[in-house]
């Protein structure tokens, strides 16, 4: 196989342990039989690549997580236009649209740097969960309660926007833990940061596709001519509230069956931190 260069840096760790791991050196105090002796002069070919992150198991869970993510953050951006223009048209002038259209923009850069404390001292794994659950809550109240409502709907569409792009934030924080999990598992002698974000890119980009496709694929089970825009104001607001939550509740439910698979974290997860630092790795 052709060598493959796994350049660059692992990315920040999350706050269930200390930061992520860099290019490291071989420690004079490493034992010839230690799992974590660091493989020098051998070459990385593109299949042995392949076989590493396919028995990689939380890089294969958190690739799906991931993928459901990407697939709600890209619904949420391609229908919540059409979502505000059906629920608050004749009903609120524009203002009020351009106000949510700004504050979901502004909001989610706000709302990491508000709960970066809180990752530093319960963990990513911790905050990652609570916000999957309270994207199932919302859609579920939304579903169920807000359809006499119409501030209730702006709300929730507001809110939707704002925690999954907030969930979409903090993806990178896991796949930064996950290139050092990679390291310890496979005792590289540097990380191979670039290939396991380009990975899991690779298998998360298709959601961005799917997303616009799926929600134009559910109008128009709900209407056949959904396409018009006259179709789109005649259709009932139940139907659109349904369409509106629908994809939010799905993909968390998908995420919190997956979620408690993943098993980089708390003490696991120091471990994975601290194999660099206590002379099995030198970073």
């Amino acid at each position: 196989d052709s060598p493959i260069d796994g350049g660059g840096r692992g990315g920040p760790g999350s706050g269930d342990g200390s930061g992520g791991g860099g290019g490291g050196t071989l420690s004079s105090a490493v034992n010839t039989h230690d799992p974590l002796e660091v493989k020098k002069g051998k070459e990385l070919g593109l299949v042995e690549f392949a076989r590493q992150i396919a028995s990689h198991r939380n890089f294969v869970i958190f690739t799906a997580i991931n993928l459901v993510q990407v697939l709600n953050c890209h619904f949420n951006s391609n229908f919540m236009s059409i979502f505000l223009d059906f629920f608050i048209a004749n009903r609120f002038s524009s203002i009020v649209q351009s106000t949510i259209v700004c504050l979901a923009a502004i909001s989610p850069h706000l709302c990491v740097v508000v709960l970066t404390p809180v990752v530093t001292s319960r963990g990513l794994y911790f905050v990652m969960d609570k916000l999957f659950w309270l994207k199932l809550a919302l859609g579920l109240a939304a579903l169920l309660f807000f359809s006499n409502s119409v501030p209730l709907i702006m709300l929730y569409i507001l809110c939707n926007k704002v925690f999954s792009e907030v969930i979409c934030r903090h993806n990178n924080l896991v796949v930064a833990d996950l290139v050092d999990e990679d390291r310890m598992l496979h005792a590289r002698s540097e990380p191979v940061s670039s290939l396991i974000f380009g990975t899991n890119a690779l298998f998360t980009k298709p959601g961005q596709t799917i997303a616009p496709v799926f929600g134009w694929a559910m109008m128009n089970y709900m209407d056949e001519d959904v396409a018009t825009s006259r179709s789109l104001e005649q259709m009932d607001v139940q139907s659109m509230l349904w369409l509106l939550c629908l994809v939010p509740v799905g993909c968390a439910a998908v995420q919190l069956l997956l979620w408690p698979l993943f098993t980089l974290r708390g003490r696991y997860l120091s471990k994975v931190k601290n194999a660099f630092v206590q002379g099995v790795l030198s970073v």
